[in-house]
């Protein structure tokens, strides 16, 4: 809350926020990890234990952990590793912290709408929908995703504290893009921030210390370029023009307001298909809706109002997952984490304006009564769905059947239909399927088929042999297209050489990897001692 309501309104807030956050997540506080649970609390050395040498992998731009996780977040890492050595294998505490978490972010959230010019019933009303929205869930009852949690709470927290404190503001803001890069985009909303809001001697520094803000993202963007390098996203293939680009945009921006406003449309692994044309449906209704929304935030930032930050916060938080620039996986429901607040930020402000103006106070005063009992009916249903979303995050096995019951022809609906097959003993159908599932996400499957018990059945047929073959192939291709010489991508051409009888280039690269360093050069030393056994010819070796 704001200062001059007090500390206690806060807490109090806060412990109400929290109870009814843990009512809603209560259903999943004893889950297991899931998916990339496993790889930051259980499957990596470097999170396992505050050590000096795990601190020192984690702080290098270069090291193995941003090539593993596919970013440069140390911030997150250093999360990781200090609730490890604090839960270890009980995982509830996991829980309880990313819902505790959420419930802080919420209240953050309320106190910078107040600070706007919220009525605080509106305020409240929009703290408590951004708490309970279904597409929270993801975020909260997905124990990996701590990093958008806290790296909101950083980003947010440097707004609030601005104005009073700019060096302390400065660190979370550093803190914020070292835990998740995305957030950089928050240095839009502070000069939102810094347009709106009237400057005093004092408070004219903030553009030299916005300035700073922007060095900090400049310095940390390399080190996650690299890592977005080394992920392989490179592979991907690319957009055909500007044009395609701009209807995926609309589409995708149109899907996040309709999730946002409606708490519908939620999955598991999005995979929504791109729009083909200009009349798609999802394209049209992204275009109406950017048009309406850039004729508001204009408007508000010629009267230099506070509504216009919140809908510059709403387009910072889309701008990064708009797939302008294509990752693997084009939504998430964790993603309106950051693009919610604006939106109900903006709408807030803009009805409460609408009301105010009213002519007849009666008329006002039945308006207000209508929006907030609106209000609490839709946080009451959101707190209904958002129990009902968190279960899908308590087993991997719920996660893929989500995925699949939203996108029965994506990768994750591909990949269990080679399974089935596969369990079948139909390697022609199972490597068909995968072939369609490697289309739609290149180098997506590379480790899955590889080492997936459940295709064993079909291992050695010629269908399954030729498939690897053929992935091997696609694996050297991109990491000599993109240059990608990394330690870790070394290994991994290595092992697709070997797939393809290449023990020679095999071992070269190898030895390479081991020159490079990283924690596995022992490691290196009995791969290549196998490679090498297998360039013998068997006479021989007899």
């Amino acid at each position: 809350m704001s200062t001059r309501r007090g500390p206690q309104r806060a807490l109090a807030l806060y412990v109400a926020f929290a109870a009814l956050a843990l009512i809603a997540y209560r259903g999943v506080l004893s889950a297991p990890f899931v998916g990339d649970d496993r790889l930051y609390l259980h499957d990596v050395s470097f999170t396992a234990r505050l050590s000096g040498e795990n601190i020192a992998a984690i702080l290098d731009p270069h090291g193995e952990p941003s090539v593993v996780t596919m970013n440069y977040a140390p911030v997150q890492l250093l999360l990781c590793a200090f609730e490890r050595s604090v839960f270890g294998e009980r995982i509830t505490g996991y829980h309880v912290a990313n819902v505790l978490l959420h419930a802080g972010n919420a209240v953050l959230f309320t106190a910078l709408l107040l600070e706007s010019g919220a009525p605080t019933a509106a305020a409240l009303l929009a703290g408590l929908l951004f708490l309970l929205h279904p597409a929270q869930a993801e975020a909260v009852a997905w124990i990996s995703q701590l990093k958008t949690l806290a790296a909101f709470a950083f980003g947010f927290g440097a707004l609030r504290l601005l104005w009073r404190r700019p060096a302390v503001a400065a660190l979370l803001f550093a803190l914020a893009v070292l835990t998740k890069f995305v957030v950089v985009t928050l240095v839009g909303v502070a000069a939102a921030l810094a347009w709106v809001r009237p400057q005093s001697a004092r408070e004219r520094h903030t553009w030299r210390w916005l300035a700073g803000w922007l060095l900090i993202g400049l310095a940390v963007a390399g080190p996650q370029l690299d890592a977005f390098r080394y992920s392989g996203s490179g592979a991907l293939p690319p957009y055909l023009g500007v044009g395609e680009r701009l209807r995926t945009v609309a589409s995708i921006g149109a899907r996040y307001a309709a999730m946002a406003f409606t708490g519908t449309g939620l999955s598991a692994l999005h995979e929504p298909p791109r729009p083909q044309a200009w009349t798609d449906p999802w394209c049209l209704l992204g275009f109406s809706i950017g048009a309406l929304l850039g004729m508001r935030l204009l408007l508000a930032l010629r009267r230099r109002s506070e509504e216009a930050v919140w809908w510059v916060c709403a387009c910072a938080g889309l701008a990064p997952v708009s797939q302008w620039v294509p990752f693997y996986y084009p939504m998430g429901d964790r993603y309106l984490y950051f693009i919610l607040p604006g939106l109900l930020g903006g709408t807030v402000l803009w009805a409460s304006g609408a009301i105010e103006a009213t002519p007849r106070a009666s008329l006002a005063s039945a308006l207000r009564y209508v929006a907030i009992s609106a209000g609490l009916l839709l946080a009451l249903g959101f707190g209904v769905r958002a129990a009902q979303r968190a279960r899908v995050w308590s087993s991997d096995a719920r996660v893929d059947e989500d995925a699949v019951l939203h996108y029965p022809e994506g990768t994750t609906a591909l990949y269990l239909q080679a399974i089935d097959a596969a369990q079948r003993g139909d390697a022609a159908a199972a490597v068909a399927a995968l072939r369609r599932a490697e289309s739609l996400r290149p180098l997506c499957l590379v480790r899955p088929v590889h080492a997936d018990a459940r295709l064993a059945r079909i291992r050695e047929t010629p269908e399954y042999r030729a498939y690897l073959r053929e992935i091997a192939r696609f694996r050297i291709d991109v990491a000599e297209r993109l240059r990608l010489d990394h330690y870790v991508w070394l290994r991994s051409t290595a092992a697709a050489y070997g797939m393809l009888g290449d023990y020679d280039e095999a071992i070269a690269l190898l030895v390479r990897a081991m020159r490079e360093g990283g924690p596995k050069a022992e490691l290196t030393l009995e791969v290549i001692a196998a490679q090498q056994a297998k360039r013998v010819p068997e006479p021989e070796r007899r």
